[in-house]
């Protein structure tokens, strides 16, 4: 009776261990989800919220912004999403770390592009935050 209480206690212990995995996931792949809302939109709020505040943006050319910086650009409207689809996304999560790896087919200031975005999460108990992105754009041939 007691080893069958045990297997018992080890297979409920693994199957929340699981649950609780599979949630974490999905909480970040939505939280994915609704930055690319977000950006589309020009949510300034939302986004403020998604982002850490030490988030460090890599641009495709090399340039780095923090958050006050990334968010001024798309506030000012010096960067505008009206596009940003999401394929071939994976989400891997480690605990309460997050990554994402997606291209976006995109329109970036009405030009159509293919960019291609490493994006870091980490729960800090209130949600996920994205702490940094990079990205890379991909030629007009790799579309």
């Amino acid at each position: 009776m007691t080893r069958k209480l045990s297997i018992l206690m080890a297979i409920l212990v693994v199957a929340a261990i699981s649950a609780g995995f599979n949630s974490s996931q999905s909480d970040a792949g939505e939280a994915e989800a609704e930055w690319a809302r977000a950006l589309v939109a020009a949510d300034i709020p939302a986004l403020t919220e998604l982002y850490a505040d030490d988030l460090i943006y890599v641009h495709s050319n090399g340039a780095v912004d923090t958050k006050e910086e990334w968010l001024g650009h798309l506030e000012a409207g010096r960067i505008r999403f009206s596009s940003a689809k999401p394929r071939n996304r994976t989400v891997r999560t480690y605990g309460n770390s997050a990554i994402v790896n997606a291209l976006y087919d995109s329109v970036l200031n009405d030009t159509p592009m293919t960019i291609q975005y490493l994006t870091v999460f980490v729960n800090d108990g209130e949600g996920w935050r994205i702490v940094t992105q990079q990205t890379a754009t991909l030629p007009n041939a790799e579309h």
